[in-house]
């Protein structure tokens, strides 16, 4: 016979590895970069406010992005030969490239376009 506590919202997680019952942050963590798809870029980006494309406000030290050369100030307008339009395009596309593999991206610097290729 089971017997309700009514305890209230304690949440339950599981993968194919383990169960974490509670709020145990280390683990759920480390679960969480288990789960992470793509390699990620390394830059911390915003809805470019002139036009369509994402602005580059910071890009993280040894990231994808600081190894192509893609520096504060730079304009996303296409990544993997897809147009970018804002932020949430950008996450899509990049979410979907694999880690190390190289693809094209086409960036608005002072005025100029330039194709950059990421690794």
């Amino acid at each position: 016979m089971v017997q309700r506590t009514r305890q209230m919202g304690v949440p339950v997680i599981a993968d194919e590895q383990e169960a974490i019952v509670g709020f145990d942050m280390p683990r759920l963590q480390r679960m969480a970069a288990r789960h992470r798809r793509g390699g990620g870029l390394g830059l911390k980006v915003a809805d470019a406010k002139d036009g369509p494309g994402v602005y580059v406000g910071g890009v993280r030290e040894g990231s994808p992005g600081e190894r192509a050369g893609i520096q504060s100030g730079d304009t996303i307008i296409e990544l993997s030969g897809r147009a970018i339009a804002s932020v949430a395009d950008l996450e899509q596309i990049a979410a979907r490239r694999s880690p190390g593999q190289p693809t094209s991206m086409t960036i608005r610097r002072d005025g100029e376009t330039q194709t950059i290729i990421l690794r």
